[in-house]
């Protein structure tokens, strides 16, 4: 056998293991979609809904960019997607782009700032027809009770600043009561659903009653949760809009996304898909 036929088969050979490998990892990614149905006994849901004007301008799903940690990232899809994903930390009043909050040092680290990405999109996401809308998913990291005002009240200065419209800006957290205020100023809001469960079923019918009962008291926009809570959270919250994520660059990950992409994305209830590129 030649070199030229043997290279050849061989690469054959590597395209039908990846193929029959990305069918064992959609099956593994169906399968995963599904996960945590067995971690209660209740069975009840809550009836909100997401608002009007959500169903109206989330009426189709779309990707958005995870981990924009740059300038460079951001420019490098802007014209591609619709919405782009960052992390950020409220620190000496100031937005730092950071997935970490504990260990913040602005003395070692040359963090980028919120109102640098502002800056770059100045104008640019203010709004126009629905498909020129683009959006910015803020997950705010430490946003608590002591210092949700001086956030809110640096974003309004920021968006006044930089031309941004502030319904383009989605502003994440895991405690809604903190939200109502934003939602009020005209931002888009969606809780972060990320329960910790036992092997307790009793204990965990507590906690969902009382995750039920606080989006209940506190309404937002969406319910944002990692792709393991698809049918667990579409269970509780069947019609609310979802904000899911699914993260990893590993290419078992990769290829479990096609299905999780495919799938979700047909929902009617789905708003965004946060994938990384």
């Amino acid at each position: 056998m030649d070199i030229e036929k043997y290279i050849k088969n061989i690469v054959v050979f590597l395209l039908i293991s990846i193929t029959l490998w990305g069918v064992i990892e959609n099956i593994i990614g169906y399968l995963s979609l599904n996960s945590y149905s067995n971690v209660s006994l209740y069975n009840k849901s809550s009836s909100i809904e997401s608002s009007s004007h959500i169903k109206n301008n989330f009426s189709k799903p779309f990707i958005s960019i995870h981990a924009v940690y740059s300038i460079e990232k951001l420019k490098k899809y802007f014209n591609k997607y619709k919405c782009f994903e960052t992390d950020v930390v409220f620190y000496d009043n100031k937005f730092i782009i950071s997935h970490d909050n504990i260990n913040i040092d602005i003395n070692k680290n040359n963090y980028l700032y919120l109102d640098e990405i502002f800056k770059n999109l100045n104008g640019l996401i203010t709004g126009g027809g629905k498909s020129d809308l683009k959006y910015l998913w803020l997950d705010f990291k430490n946003m608590n009770s002591e210092n949700y005002l001086g956030i809110l009240d640096t974003l309004i200065k920021h968006t006044s600043k930089y031309n941004i419209n502030k319904s383009s800006l989605i502003i994440e957290s895991p405690y809604p009561a903190l939200l109502q205020i934003f939602s009020k100023k005209g931002f888009i809001t969606s809780y972060y659903f990320e329960p910790v469960f036992y092997e307790d079923k009793e204990k965990n019918n507590l906690i969902i009653k009382n995750i039920i009962d606080i989006v209940e008291k506190y309404p937002v926009d969406f319910i944002s949760c990692n792709v393991k809570y698809f049918s667990f959270v579409n269970s509780i919250f069947p019609n609310m809009h979802k904000n899911y994520w699914y993260s990893g660059g590993s290419l078992q990950m990769i290829l479990r996304s096609i299905f999780i992409r495919l799938y979700i994305l047909k929902q009617d209830n789905t708003g965004i898909l946060i994938l990384d590129y």
